[in-house]
């Protein structure tokens, strides 16, 4: 267990690397689920919150890229029983649009590749 100090305006991902903490984190926009945490006690408020189902924010679940503190009361986060790994296995955990952005981006590296190949032959 760490104590994080919160500076206003930094997100809880940003607080916990300025202590020398490296939680679990990728895109830092919302969309991978990667630095998904479980508040277990206090609250936050996401900027925003694409990777998470409406089931997941209920259940406590907070992206640390994207939070910050919703009042002055401590909070205590539990970022180990989360995982980006466990919620690949939910499909409820991934919403429609960050589907959508990772079919673009595979169909994006596929062009890709297919220029780089004409280039070179």
């Amino acid at each position: 267990s760490r104590t994080v100090p919160y500076v206003k305006g930094k997100t809880l991902l940003q607080c916990a690397q300025a202590v020398g903490l490296q939680p679990a984190h990728s895109c830092e926009s919302g969309y991978c689920g990667s630095c998904m945490a479980h508040v277990n006690t206090g609250s936050v408020r996401m900027r925003t919150h694409e990777a998470l189902s409406d089931r997941d924010i209920a259940r406590g679940v907070a992206l640390l890229c994207q939070s910050i503190p919703a009042s002055d009361e401590p909070l205590e986060l539990d970022s180990d029983s989360t995982s980006f790994r466990a919620a690949s296995a939910v499909k409820s955990s991934y919403s429609k649009r960050a589907s959508q952005l990772a079919a673009v981006a595979a169909f994006a590296f596929m062009i890709a590749g297919t220029l780089v190949l004409r280039l070179v032959h």
